[in-house]
């Protein structure tokens, strides 16, 4: 598969970091929720019960993980269904109850294979986002541990709507960053 660079990244993050016009922040907010509007009412449902500001900061990760996405593969996403949604939070949380009580030594072999990951700049944007020691919004281990799930579910469902003939391809935008 075609990995996501971290200079797409850096640059998403910056663009839309830097909006400052309302409308356009609301247009690209609206136009996440048409082209994928499962995704969004999970994100919303999974943070509704979160502090404004933390709900915020998980809406805003989301929307710049899905704009790598769109930008990297040509806005060539598939929807994704909702039932898809809950099979990977419901695998994800799975692999993570797998780690109460294990072994340190086992936990640690587990992380690096995170390294191994289909898309690891995005990971590791939602990773320096949420644990960062000066952010805009300072994050309980709670938080960060309910947001980190609700992302990694984000990020492993748009790496799975992906059409199968394109995740090989070198999309033209890729070439140039």
């Amino acid at each position: 598969m075609i990995q996501i660079s971290e200079g797409l990244v850096g640059k998403t993050w910056l663009e839309i970091g830097g909006l400052t016009n309302l409308s356009e922040i609301k247009k690209l907010g609206a136009d996440f929720s048409k082209q994928q509007p499962s995704l969004v009412e999970f994100v919303m449902e999974f943070t509704k019960n979160l502090r404004p500001d933390v709900r915020d900061l998980g809406f805003y990760v989301a929307l710049v993980v899905w704009q790598c996405f769109e930008r990297a593969f040509s806005k060539r996403l598939k929807k994704i269904p909702s039932q898809k949604i809950i099979d990977a939070y419901e695998a994800f949380d799975s692999e993570l109850g797998s780690f109460v009580g294990a072994h340190d030594k086992f936990v640690q072999r587990k992380g690096e294979t995170l390294a191994e990951y289909a898309q690891p700049a995005i990971l590791l944007y939602v990773l320096e986002t949420l644990f960062e020691e000066e952010g805009d919004v300072e994050l309980t281990e709670d938080e960060q541990g309910e947001l980190f799930t609700i992302l990694k579910v984000v990020s492993d469902c748009l790496c799975n709507s992906i059409p199968e003939g394109i995740r090989d391809e070198v999309p033209q935008n890729l070439a140039k960053i």
